[in-house]
């Protein structure tokens, strides 16, 4: 295997770590979202939820990068 496909396969399996790892923190907020739906959420809950939400705006918005990049369209943005 060349070294550019080597490159290429870790990019995308980068890729997928991120996705899944977007999933789960996504199921995770809707679950803790729904067993504390209308009822007071502990304070240890809500900082998780926190979190969570904060590093799932962060692997979305590498994700977007990524797709940019892809496409030739990344400008450096925050």
């Amino acid at each position: 295997m060349t070294v550019e496909k080597v490159e290429k396969v870790e990019k995308r399996l980068d890729k997928k770590i991120l996705k899944d790892r977007a999933n789960a923190l996504q199921e995770r907020i809707w679950k803790l979202e729904d067993r504390y739906n209308g009822k007071k959420i502990p304070t240890t809950i809500k900082e998780e939820l926190r979190k969570n939400k904060a590093e799932l705006i962060q692997i979305t918005k590498d994700l977007e990068k990524w797709v940019c990049i892809q496409k030739g369209e990344y400008q450096n943005k925050k």
